[in-house]
């Protein structure tokens, strides 16, 4: 099942990504979870919308394709520890939603409307990137504010600006004044004994 969390949902923005679903795991039988990657490549217009939630329950059945001997015989589980797993794919791009999250309209400080100017942190090519800092551009106010990488997510990159970082599971810059986006993926598991 997929749920999307955006307050005023707007519908016609899920129709590439049910286009690029029905394709991929009705039509092609990928397993939803190896695809979303794809899934989510093809559809921009929901990614500064709304986070797409996916909730599925995982067992110990197969995740391959009944092979055509094994059609008559009786599908078996190897135990039956069942799980209810939630996955959220959130958009995030470095300059206009840091982190997952959309920057203010105006400035608290000075009211000043869309004022956010990135500031590019005085690291060196391949450092870790797990904050983003922006301040107001107004001539008096300087005022900041600050995003910071959720702790439990991992990141799907769709631009050149970064790559994936192995030993803080954050990104690394490209460059640096490179900037990015792409989907960060948080995954929650509860045991589902009451199903």
């Amino acid at each position: 099942m997929f749920a999307f969390d955006a307050e005023r949902f707007q519908a016609s923005l899920i129709s590439a990504f049910a286009l690029a679903y029905a394709e991929r795991v009705l039509v092609e039988g990928f397993e939803v979870q190896d695809t979303m990657p794809n899934i989510l490549a093809v559809s921009p217009q929901l990614a500064m919308h709304a986070s797409v939630i996916h909730i599925h329950l995982t067992s110990a059945f197969r995740r391959r394709p009944i092979t055509i001997v094994e059609y008559t015989k009786p599908v078996t589980r190897v135990d039956d520890k069942v799980l209810l797993t939630i996955t959220t794919y959130t958009f995030f791009d470095e300059n206009r939603r840091p982190w997952g999250n959309g920057l203010p309209y105006q400035c608290p400080s000075c009211k000043c409307v869309r004022p956010w100017k990135r500031i590019t942190p005085s690291i060196g090519r391949g450092s870790i990137v797990t904050e983003s800092k922006f301040l107001c551009q107004s001539l008096k106010c300087g005022y900041g504010i600050a995003f910071t990488k959720p702790n439990r997510s991992e990141i799907i990159l769709f631009t050149q600006g970064y790559r994936k970082s192995n030993d803080a599971g954050g990104i690394s810059t490209k460059g640096f004044d490179a900037g990015g986006s792409g989907w960060l993926v948080s995954v929650a598991a509860e045991p589902a004994e009451s199903l």
